[in-house]
């Protein structure tokens, strides 16, 4: 589990597929805008606008060599364990169950400790940033990222 672009190479280095769950632009970089305690700016937007697409680009390249399993983002975070014996019924060469593959991500979930400039943020107070972030949501340069990032985002769904 991870953000690493190149662990999906890692990953086939061990024989094993990458899973990579797909989500929203806008509520991606929000959250990440929000877990990293971001200024609420265009240029902080944009910078994380950046991030996504050209994480998104190289995950584009990288299924080209690589056994990438897409999956939506609201799919994968609500019903894992379900995700998960999809995609190992769709490789027979793994032995773990998908409760022992949920187990390890919940395990090393528990073990990782977020940076000090990390920290999850209590709801109340998320949905106040959501709103702030949500009035820089029309200025022309976020849109124009938001619109690259979905393209690139519809063409890994393809």
């Amino acid at each position: 589990k991870g953000h690493d672009v190149f662990l999906p190479l890692e990953l086939a280095d061990h024989g094993l597929p990458a899973l990579v769950p797909l989500r929203d632009p806008w509520d991606t970089v929000v959250s990440w805008s929000i877990y990293n305690h971001d200024r609420t700016t265009v240029d902080s937007l944009a910078a994380r606008l950046h991030t996504f697409n050209a994480w998104h680009r190289e995950m584009l390249r990288m299924r080209k060599v690589a056994p990438l399993r897409f999956v939506e983002f609201t799919e994968f975070s609500s019903d894992i364990e379900g995700t998960l014996s999809c995609i190992l019924g769709q490789t027979p060469d793994l032995s773990l169950t998908p409760h022992e593959v949920a187990g390890r991500v919940e395990s090393y979930n528990e073990e990782w400790e977020s940076p000090a400039t990390q920290s999850n943020t209590p709801h109340s107070e998320r949905e106040m940033h959501k709103e702030e972030f949500a009035s820089l949501r029309p200025h022309r340069r976020v849109q124009r990222l938001l619109v690259t990032a979905q393209g690139l985002l519809d063409e890994l769904r393809r």
